[in-house]
């Protein structure tokens, strides 16, 4: 006995049937993952990347290109730089950012002189020279510094006179009592924080004039909140003269505005000149 359309309902339970083993390898889960499909599902991938929400691969146009934000939510395209060119933040360009030549790193400090002429410390015990601001570098030259004997030339970074200094070095006495073929050397060794100030002129006994001494110092980081590194040097050729020798630090967290060189006997300088450079 047959029924109408026997073979196809026979050809559909066959297919079926021969289907059965790939259907139970679906789970329930996974067949949840197609809820809410209304149409073909590439079409609907498609629709999603070109919408509103999504950053379309269109936005690009050339090897090279970034995305960047022009404000909230809202992205754009920054085109490629020019060979060797570099990624610099710039908040006056529509994405904040631009493409510029590197910076050169500066290899060489350009000094400049902060006390026109330089200041004369003749007549005086102490001499203060401020007005110094912003400096990364500050340099110091004392010419033709003259006094009598029992006394000795300290610094002070911005008029600080507590134990914030330390120095490791020595004093020579040029030419003194005791080898006039030559110098004693005098240790200075001083813990940080154990002075209160940094020595760059003394002396070897009494009756003894300091003549035509010259310093020279450097302070590094004077411009920062942290240690300034000072570098001190000096000659002379009067008997008995002192200049120090060595490297010294100020541990005072504000930056270098004023320096005061101070007779710690005290006697008044009979002649010299200070000039003070800065480099920032």
């Amino acid at each position: 006995m047959t029924y109408p359309g026997g073979k196809q309902l026979m050809s559909k339970a066959r297919d079926l049937a021969n289907a059965g083993t790939a259907l139970t390898t679906v789970s329930a889960t996974e067949l949840g993952y197609l809820d809410g499909v209304t149409s073909a599902v590439q079409t609907q991938i498609d629709s999603k990347i070109t919408g509103s929400s999504a950053i379309a691969p269109t936005i690009v146009d050339a090897k090279g290109d970034i995305i960047a934000a022009s404000a909230s939510d809202t992205v754009a395209r920054l085109a490629v730089g020019s060979n060797d060119t570099v990624l610099t933040a710039d908040s006056s360009t529509a994405t904040g950012l631009k493409w510029a030549a590197p910076a050169t790193p500066a290899t060489t400090k350009s000094f400049s002189l902060l006390n026109a002429g330089g200041t004369s410390i003749a007549g005086l015990s102490t001499l203060t020279i401020s007005g110094i601001s912003n400096m990364d570098q500050i340099y110091v030259f004392i010419n033709g510094i003259y006094t009598g004997a029992g006394n000795l030339l300290g610094l002070r970074i911005n008029a600080d006179s507590t134990n914030k200094y330390g120095f490791a070095g020595m004093r020579f006495n040029f030419q003194d009592n005791v080898n006039s073929n030559g110098g004693i050397p005098t240790y200075l060794n001083q813990a940080p924080n154990s002075n209160s100030y940094i020595e760059l002129l003394g002396e070897s006994g009494a009756n003894i004039q300091y003549d035509r001494c010259t310093v020279s110092l450097k302070i590094s980081g004077a411009a920062t909140s942290g240690v300034k590194m000072v570098e001190v040097s000096g000659g002379a050729s009067g008997y008995g003269a002192g200049p120090a020798f060595g490297n010294g630090q100020y541990t005072g967290t504000s930056t270098v505005s004023s320096l005061t060189f101070v007779s710690l006997y005290p006697t008044n300088y009979t002649a010299g000149t200070i000039y003070v450079y800065g480099a920032n």
